[in-house]
Formats: C-alpha cells, sequence, structure tokens
C-alpha cells in the first residue's frame, strides 16, 4: 500500500485514515513524508489527542523561540517514538520508506531498528527551509530532500492513500500552526473512509460530521486541561 504524503494536514488526515483500518498490519507499505509520521502513530496505537498535544507543545516552544522550526520533526519523533517502544521489531518489516537523494534519485529503505527509522524519518520529511535547514548532508555526504520530491518515481502499489482536494487539506499543507478544532475535522474526515478499496473523498465527506461530534465528547476532559496551558494560544 501507498501512503502519501500531503504536508500537515494530510498527517492528520491519514492518521484518522489509518485508525480506522481494522487489518492495518496485513498490509506491507511503501510511504513517504508526513504519510510515514502517520502510518508509525497508528501502529503505535497513539491517539489524535495524544499528537496533538505533542505537536500543540511544539508550536507553543516555536512561538517563544524556545524551540527552532528545524527542530519539529526531531521532538516530535522523541516524544511520541521513545527509546524503548514495545514490538517496534513487529512493525518495522512493514515499513518502507521512500527517501529522494540529488545523486540517485528515489531510495526505499526498510528500518531495522529505531535508529534507523529516526533517521529515515527525518530524510523523508526534509523540506529545506521548511522542516529543515538547506539541504540535508549525511555523513557519508549523501543530500536528501523530502520522499515527495520524487514522488512521480514512486513504486505502484494495489492500494494508495490520496488526501482528497479540499480548500483545508490545500490551504494548510505546509501549516503547522493547526488549532485544535481544525485537527479534528480532517482527522474525522480520514476516519470516514471505512475499507479498501478506499472509499471516494465525497462519500468520505459526508461522514465527517457525525465522527467529529463522538470524538467532540470522547476528547472533553484533554481540551479542558490543554485549555487551562499555553496551548490555549492556538485554540
Amino acid at each position: 500500500m501507498h501512503s502519501t504524503g500531503a504536508g500537515f494536514s494530510g498527517f492528520w488526515y491519514h492518521l484518522g485514515l489509518l485508525q480506522n483500518l481494522p487489518d492495518l498490519k496485513d498490509y506491507d507499505y511503501y510511504c513517504y513524508s508526513s504519510g510515514c509520521l502517520s502510518l508509525l502513530l497508528a501502529f503505535l496505537n497513539t491517539t489524535v489527542d495524544s499528537a496533538y498535544e505533542t505537536g500543540s507543545f511544539i508550536q507553543t516552544s516555536c512561538q517563544k523561540g524556545a524551540m527552532r522550526q528545524y527542530e519539529m520533526v526531531d521532538y516530535f519523533l522523541d516524544d511520541l517514538v521513545p527509546a524503548h517502544v514495545d514490538d517496534l521489531e513487529d512493525i518495522l518489516p512493514h515499513l518502507n520508506i521512500i527517501v529522494t537523494t540529488l545523486s540517485h534519485g528515489v531510495q526505499i529503505h526498510t528500518p531495522s531498528n529505531r535508529s534507523e527509522l529516526v533517521d529515515l524519518l527525518v530524510k523523508t520529511t526534509w523540506i529545506p527551509f521548511v522542516t529543515g535547514r538547506g539541504i540535508m548532508t549525511d555523513t557519508d555526504g549523501g543530500q536528501f530532500l523530502d520522499g515527495g520530491f520524487s514522488r512521480v518515481l514512486h513504486p505502484v502499489c494495489d492500494h494508495s492513500m490520496h488526501v482528497p482536494l479540499t480548500w483545508d487539506t490545500f490551504l494548510h499543507t505546509l501549516n503547522p500552526g493547526l488549532d485544535r478544532k481544525l485537527v479534528y475535522k480532517l482527522w474525522a474526515l480520514g476516519q470516514a473512509v471505512q475499507e479498501l478499496p478506499l472509499a471516494s473523498s465525497t462519500s468520505a465527506l459526508d461522514d465527517t460530521d457525525l465522527i467529529l461530534q463522538e470524538h467532540e465528547t470522547e476528547s472533553t476532559a484533554l481540551a479542558s486541561r490543554l485549555l487551562s496551558a499555553d496551548f490555549a494560544t492556538f485554540s
């Protein structure tokens, strides 16, 4: 299965979609950019609330100057993928991470441990001057860009997960400062996709409001805690 990127809005959409697949571990995945982050968190059973809480802290830290925008991905991975993760060995064989190199075009790697996983995730999400400072160069001299830059060379899979083109998904592709309401809206749009072969974006949009109403009740306690802290800035 091919899990595409589509930036920050695509991350939340894909997280909702993947968390709704009952047979998530029955597939092998080829992913790039934020699509890899969504896939990993879905495998780790990370809730949208937990992911948003980490994202909100990152936003607040960047606003206050306590964190540079180029450190966002590293902090996100350190917080949500700690050094000791249960069942990580069972997850990694399913992940084929696509990166773009300036010398050899597209490369596809399957990580064998957490260190390789984090290294590949940083490479595949490296957008110069957005999530990374300039062009990424590793210790061997290789230069890397976000996996999406080589998407025309990606392998053809039996199934692909594409973000529907809406005003929200388009406008907020490169916007890390999404508020809670918009994050849940994008997540619910992904949740509305019921099964493979994937439903059309039109049918998914029809179910989004209902899913948002159901999730709003579940997340009330967390929302109250966030609103009482600095995260209220982004509400």
